[in-house]
């Protein structure tokens, strides 16, 4: 897999991939933002609202992620990246013809990066995939740009980033506390949101709305796309944006992350050969997974280490403790622990 600008991945309190950095690095200092015009705030009572009409985190809805009693809501793709600076970021669009899956609302990247059979032509894009937790700096551009038509207060805006980002110093101070999460709050002009990403290593904000609130955004960290809810207007206007590839949403749609129904089957196998005789591979087009499952003796914990051989880049392991000993919740793990390690073949 090529390397993109945080192409390694790390995984997240839900147990999710997300992109960091590969390379070590001095983190940003966040406290320079204010000569950028935007400045760090310990109003912290401006999100409580969020909080009040946040679904449930683990019932994995719009919004549970994204404020609900919104009009209307959308699902912006993120960009994968681009092979190289100054070129064109990569589109699912691409990906989707190429693999002959349609691209329909709700869909997630293994979907159509991966299917059961390798397509034919050229791949677009290889080993690229799409950003997690964050929107391209380009892409944030755009959105801001129609944003900004939607709201009463573009010159007063607030702005949460996760305070999980490795690569960004945050100064120390009140945190907006939402479930799982904890979030740095800054306070400026939406015209401010490049150089605020800038010093934040170019994540995008997670969580951001004007003064107004007449609309809101929201950035998982754990996935491949961000939410817009607003006006059935403003929505219809980030639908429209030839820079952006957005999908309508629906406030119950679920956001849970499930591999296609060809390879779900195949990792249960896999995951049924594992806790018989501990090992099993999981074989597919972009390469192999192998695994294999010991108790070691004296100990109460298992280790769970996985080999993974892309066809394409470079192998890659990793080793998990297992301390779950009920069969179904082992069960649950392992077969998520292969699930992931199947998508890093991408």
């Amino acid at each position: 897999m090529q390397p993109s600008r945080r192409a390694r991945r790390d995984y997240s309190a839900r147990g999710h991939a997300i992109a960091t950095d590969a390379r070590p690095r001095q983190p940003v200092d966040n406290r320079l933002v204010a000569d950028l015009g935007v400045q760090p705030s310990v109003a912290v009572e401006e999100a409580i609202w969020i909080g009040d009409r946040l679904s449930p985190f683990d019932s994995c809805v719009v919004t549970s992620v994204v404020p609900g009693g919104f009009e209307a809501y959308a699902r912006v793709l993120h960009s994968l990246n681009p092979p190289a600076p100054g070129q064109q970021l990569g589109r699912w669009a691409d990906v989707a013809s190429w693999s002959g899956i349609e691209l329909v609302p709700g869909i997630d990247f293994p979907d159509i990066a991966l299917p059961e059979h390798e397509p034919s032509g050229v791949e677009p894009w290889p080993g690229h995939v799409p950003e997690v937790g964050t929107l391209h700096p380009a892409d944030a551009d755009a959105l801001a740009a129609v944003l900004a038509r939607h709201t009463s207060t573009p010159d007063h805006c607030w702005f949460c980033t996760w305070e999980g980002w490795g690569s960004v110093f945050f100064e120390d101070g009140p945190r907006i506390q939402l479930p799982h999460r904890n979030y740095a709050l800054f306070v400026g002009a939406l015209t401010a949101l490049p150089s605020l990403m800038g010093a934040q290593d170019d994540h995008s904000p997670n969580l951001w709305w004007p003064d107004d609130r007449a609309w809101c955004v929201a950035t998982e960290i754990d996935l491949a796309w961000t939410y817009v809810g607003g006006p059935a207007a403003l929505v219809s206007d980030v639908l429209a944006n030839p820079y952006l590839e957005a999908q309508p949403a629906s406030p119950e749609d679920n956001h849970r992350q499930r591999p296609p129904g060809w390879l779900a089957t195949a990792i249960q196998h896999a995951a049924t050969e594992l806790l018989d005789s501990g090992t099993a591979t999981l074989d597919t087009w972009r390469g192999s997974v192998s695994a294999q499952l010991e108790w070691p003796p004296g100990r109460t914990d298992g280790d769970l280490r996985i080999q993974r051989r892309p066809l394409n880049g470079f192998p890659g392991s990793s080793w998990t403790r297992m301390t779950e000993h009920d069969p179904a919740r082992l069960r649950h793990n392992v077969t998520t622990a292969l699930w992931w390690a199947v998508i890093e073949l991408l």
